[in-house]
């Protein structure tokens, strides 16, 4: 495998990382989105101006076109994507919201499909099919649902669409950051994201009259202590090793591998939270994993 890869591998990891300490923290979706975007900004606008300082060169910030480019897949991706998965943590808990997030590599596919004319071949579809019937046996298994950290309960069903719409974005997302990488730094691309992210979620927080109040509970040293490494580990370092990963490496074979963090998250959330993931989950996680492998060999025949 080459630099793409391994970075979209290595995101993988720390995504899965960043969940557990989202999926703990009492606060609603969409300032839980906003304090991991001012967070993670502060940090890769610093991470930019240190490079700058070392290297003695100024950001290649590209041209206004990856800027257009670049504050879509941002609005897309990560304000709005990000969003629907926190919700998704909330009622499903971290594992079964990272399998949900397992379909972004397929909405890729069907957006190759309708918008370029990508034409998949029989077993990139049977690889759609496996992947779909993955995610409906792990999200069905009654046992697992003792996973979902107990904040802001809602219907599964409505943590399942949450998932799918969070895995749309992030396809729509991965698509339009690939083709702005192109004359963009991937670390300064990484930071207009975030820093367009912060813009979006700041403004709809305003037109609600909260944001005085959302600041306040995201600078509470108790929701500080998780949402600081989670955003370091999740949007600082994730969402820049997933540029070069989207630069370097094939879309759909990008989005495949940044969506094995179900495989991570077994042993990770039996530690961390306690919980032993059901035989049923497992093999169903391991299900939606191949689908995706195949989808992945597909889109790039």
């Amino acid at each position: 495998m080459g630099m793409g890869e391994w970075c979209a591998l290595t995101a993988a990891l720390l995504w899965t990382f960043s969940s557990m300490l989202w999926g703990k923290i009492r606060l609603t979706p969409t300032v839980l989105n906003f304090a991991k975007n001012w967070v993670g900004c502060g940090l890769l606008l610093t991470h930019v101006l240190v490079v700058s300082l070392i290297w003695q060169t100024w950001p290649n910030w590209g041209n206004w076109q990856s800027a257009l480019w670049l504050s879509l897949s941002a609005v897309i991706g990560i304000a709005i994507g990000d969003t629907f998965y926190f919700r998704s943590i909330q009622i499903l808990g971290p594992r079964l919201a990272l399998v949900m997030a397992t379909t972004a590599p397929l909405f890729g596919a069907t957006i190759g499909l309708v918008v370029f004319g990508e034409i998949l071949p029989w077993f990139g579809w049977t690889g759609v099919g496996l992947t779909l019937l993955g995610v409906y046996v792990v999200v069905s298994d009654r046992r697992s649902r003792v996973e979902a950290p107990g904040l802001f309960q809602g219907a599964v069903v409505e943590g399942a669409l949450c998932g799918l719409g969070g895995a749309i974005c992030q396809a729509i997302g991965g698509g339009l950051s690939k083709q702005a990488t192109k004359d963009c730094g991937e670390l300064e691309a990484a930071a207009i994201r975030t820093t367009v992210a912060l813009i979006a979620t700041l403004a709809y927080i305003a037109l609600r009259g909260k944001l005085g109040e959302s600041w306040r509970a995201s600078m509470r040293l108790e929701h500080l202590k998780k949402i600081v490494p989670a955003a370091g580990l999740g949007t600082w370092l994730g969402i820049w090793l997933s540029q070069i990963a989207f630069n370097q490496a094939p879309l759909a074979i990008a989005l495949t591998l940044m969506s094995t963090s179900p495989l991570f998250a077994i042993p990770i959330v039996h530690f961390y939270f306690g919980h032993r993931a059901t035989k049923i989950a497992i093999i169903g996680s391991l299900i939606a994993v191949a689908g995706v492998y195949l989808v992945s060999q597909a889109s790039v025949q």
